[in-house]
């Protein structure tokens, strides 16, 4: 009899714990082209270089001077600042999980100077309504003579 008297409420106890409801992130329904729009402050920055398809290089936050932050607007234009200035603004369009940058100019933080980038791909790694991450593969290109690439991950919350 006392073993019954103890597993009645343990399985009642068993039955009341699966039945809680799961935590519900609801920025899971809603639209990427919804999460991004707003004010982003870069918190962690990941950059990978590569000579020759061999790693030579790491790099993180901590070596960039300057505060990064992107605004997305709700009419897909956008911009690019730092703790001085402004120095991009660009159209973007969102597929799936690919965010595309389309330049309107660029400045130069040395010498001011502006220009318009190639469009730039991202992928959309996390978004919700307090984090933004995005990956970009810098397109190859030759420098002294070898091939260069590098791959950045950055991590924005929103402001």
């Amino acid at each position: 009899m006392k073993k019954q008297n103890l597993l009645l409420p343990a399985i009642l106890a068993l039955a009341i714990a699966s039945c809680k409801k799961e935590k519900n992130d609801q920025s899971k329904d809603i639209p990427v082209t919804t999460l991004i729009i707003g004010n982003w402050k870069a918190t962690s920055i990941a950059e990978i270089d590569y000579t020759d398809g061999i790693r030579t290089g790491y790099d993180t936050i901590a070596n960039y001077p300057l505060i990064q932050f992107k605004q997305f607007n709700k009419d897909g234009t956008g911009t690019s600042t730092n703790n001085l200035f402004t120095y991009e603004k660009f159209n973007f369009s969102i597929s799936g999980r690919t965010l595309t940058l389309t330049n309107d100019t660029v400045t130069d933080y040395n010498d001011k100077t502006k220009s318009r980038l190639p469009d730039r791909v991202f992928k959309i790694i996390k978004v919700n309504s307090a984090t933004l991450g995005l990956y970009y593969e810098v397109p190859p290109y030759v420098e002294d003579g070898k091939n260069k690439s590098f791959t950045q991950n950055t991590y924005y919350t929103r402001q």
